[in-house]
C-alpha cells in the first residue's frame, strides 16, 4: 500500500486582532495538507516555547489546533509533516498583559441555553444576549468547570461559542470577561449516549422567496435577493414517534452572522401553527451544526405538515446595520430528530 505524500502544508485562521492576544485568550488554527487524500501525521510548533500552548483539536486527525496565550512575548506558530521534510509558513502571535478600555461590569447569556443535553460529537452554538457596557471591546473568555467534557471555540471576540462535546459527563461552561471582573451565569452540559430517531427533510425549491436557490446534491445554498427570504421543507406526512424533545437540526456555513432566523409550522391547510425565533448564526466558513428545539410545535400529532424556514431577518439586519439582501448560507444534513428519555 503506498501512502499519499504531503506536498504542501498551509495555515490558516484569525488569531485575535492582527495577531494579538491577551493572556488566557485562545484561539483555533486550522492547516490545510496538499494533496487533500495525504494522511501523513503533522506537528504544531512554536519558534519560542511558553508564550502558548497549542492544542490539537480532538477528531481533526491534527488539523486543527486551539492557541491559547500563557505568557507576555512574541511567538510564531507553524506546522511541520512527520518526517520533517515540509514546512508550512509561520503566524506570528503577540501576547500581551491585560490592559482594558471600558471594563465589562455585567454579561448576560439566552436562558434557554442554561441546560444543554448532547450526544458526543455533537455541537452547539451559544451567544452572548449582551454585556455592559454594551460598547466594552474587552474580550471574554469561555471555561469548563471539568475537562475533557466538551472543548470551547470562541469567536466574536468572545460573544460566540461553539460548544463540542468530546466525552461523557457533566459540566458547567460560562463566560468571563478577559479581566475576571465580570462573569455569567453557568450553563449546564449533559453529554450522554443518546436515543434518537432521526427524520430526513430537504428544502423545496419551488418554496424559495426572494431566495436563489443552488442545489449542490451534498449541500444547498440560499441566498437572499430581497427582505423576506424564505423556503420550506418537504411535508411531514406521517406523525414522529413519541419522544421527550424534537429537535429541527442541520449543519451550515455562510458569508456573514445573520442577526436571527424564524421557523414556521404550516398545517395541510397551509395555516400557521407555530413560530419560533433563533439567536443570531455566527459568520462561518466551517461545517457547524445548528438546531431549534420545537418540541412545542407537536408534530408528533395527526395530519401533514412542513416547516418554514425564514434564514435571515431584514427587521434584525437593520437593527444592527446590515440587509438581508446578499445574505448566502450554505445547509446540509437537514433532519427532524426525536430523542427519548434513558428507560
Amino acid at each position: 500500500m503506498n501512502l499519499i505524500k504531503t506536498i504542501a502544508i498551509s495555515i490558516s485562521g484569525e488569531v485575535g486582532k492582527n495577531g494579538e492576544l491577551m493572556i488566557g485568550q485562545e484561539a483555533e488554527v486550522e492547516a490545510t495538507v496538499t494533496p487533500e487524500g495525504a494522511m501523513e501525521a503533522i506537528e504544531w510548533k512554536a519558534t519560542v516555547e511558553g508564550i502558548v500552548t497549542l492544542t490539537p483539536r480532538s477528531g481533526t486527525n491534527g488539523r486543527r489546533v486551539a492557541v491559547k496565550a500563557e505568557a507576555e512575548g512574541e511567538t510564531q506558530i507553524y506546522v511541520v509533516s512527520r518526517t520533517g521534510k515540509v514546512e508550512s509558513d509561520k503566524i506570528t502571535v503577540t501576547v500581551s498583559v491585560v490592559v482594558v478600555q471600558n471594563p465589562i461590569t455585567a454579561i448576560s447569556i439566552p436562558n434557554d441555553d442554561i441546560n444543554l443535553m448532547l450526544d458526543v460529537d455533537d455541537e452547539r452554538v451559544v451567544n452572548v444576549i449582551s454585556v455592559t457596557p454594551a460598547d466594552s471591546e474587552e474580550a471574554i473568555l469561555w471555561k469548563a468547570t471539568t475537562a475533557g467534557i466538551v472543548e470551547l471555540t470562541s469567536s466574536n471576540n468572545g460573544r460566540t461559542v461553539m460548544v463540542r462535546a468530546v466525552a461523557t459527563g457533566t459540566t458547567e461552561i460560562y463566560a468571563e470577561s478577559i479581566s475576571g471582573d465580570a462573569t455569567s451565569s453557568n450553563i449546564t452540559v449533559n453529554v450522554e449516549t443518546l436515543q434518537y430517531i432521526d427524520y430526513p427533510l430537504i428544502f423545496l425549491p419551488n418554496t424559495a422567496a426572494q431566495t436563489t436557490f443552488v442545489d449542490h446534491g451534498e449541500y444547498v445554498t440560499l441566498t437572499a435577493t430581497g427582505g423576506d427570504p424564505r423556503v420550506r421543507t418537504i411535508r411531514i406526512s406521517n406523525p414522529l414517534a413519541s419522544g421527550s424533545k424534537v429537535l429541527f437540526r442541520f449543519e451550515f456555513r455562510n458569508n456573514r452572522i445573520s442577526h436571527g432566523a424564524q421557523l414556521l409550522l404550516f398545517d395541510g391547510n397551509d395555516f400557521v401553527r407555530e413560530s419560533q425565533y433563533s439567536e443570531p448564526f455566527p459568520h462561518t466558513t466551517e461545517w457547524t451544526q445548528w438546531e431549534f428545539d420545537i418540541t412545542n410545535f407537536g408534530l408528533g400529532s395527526s395530519g401533514t405538515h412542513n416547516i418554514g424556514f425564514d434564514y435571515i431577518d431584514d427587521w434584525k439586519e437593520e437593527q444592527n446595520g446590515s440587509t438581508a439582501a446578499g445574505y448566502s448560507i450554505d445547509v446540509r444534513n437537514l433532519h427532524v430528530r426525536v430523542e427519548f428519555d434513558d428507560e
